[in-house]
C-alpha cells in the first residue's frame, strides 16, 4: 500500500513476473544484445524442431497465443522485428499450429 500526499490510502499492485531477473535483464540489454539473443533463440528453436509458427508466436507481441496479459511471454517483438528474426516478410508471419486458448478455457 502507498500513502500519497493527500493522505488517501492507495493500493499498488505489482506482478512478480515484472521483476524477475530475466525481465529486468532484458530491459537493460542494448538493442544489439537483444538482437543477438533473438537470433540465438530462433536458431536453437529451429534446431530442436519447433515450427516457424510456434517460434513466431513466442516472439511476437501480437501473437494469437496471448489471449490475456497473463499469457504474454517472450520478448514481445513487433511483427516487423519478428519477421526480420525469421527472415520472412511481416505480412507473411507463420501462424502457430497450436490453437490459442478460447474464452471457455479462460473460465
Amino acid at each position: 500500500f502507498h500513502l500519497p500526499q493527500d493522505g488517501a490510502l492507495e493500493r499498488i499492485s505489482v506482478t512478480w513476473r515484472w521483476i524477475r531477473t530475466s525481465v529486468t535483464d532484458w530491459i537493460r540489454l542494448a538493442a544489439d544484445q537483444r538482437a543477438c539473443w533473438v537470433a540465438s533463440f530462433v536458431d536453437k528453436a529451429r534446431a530442436h524442431g519447433f515450427t516457424e509458427g510456434s517460434i513466431a508466436a513466442f516472439l511476437c507481441e501480437s501473437s494469437p497465443w496471448y489471449v490475456t496479459k497473463n499469457d504474454q511471454m517472450g520478448p514481445l517483438l513487433p511483427a516487423e522485428q519478428t519477421a526480420e528474426a525469421l527472415a520472412t516478410a511481416p505480412a507473411t508471419l507463420p501462424s502457430p499450429e497450436e490453437e490459442p486458448r478460447t474464452a471457455r478455457q479462460l473460465d
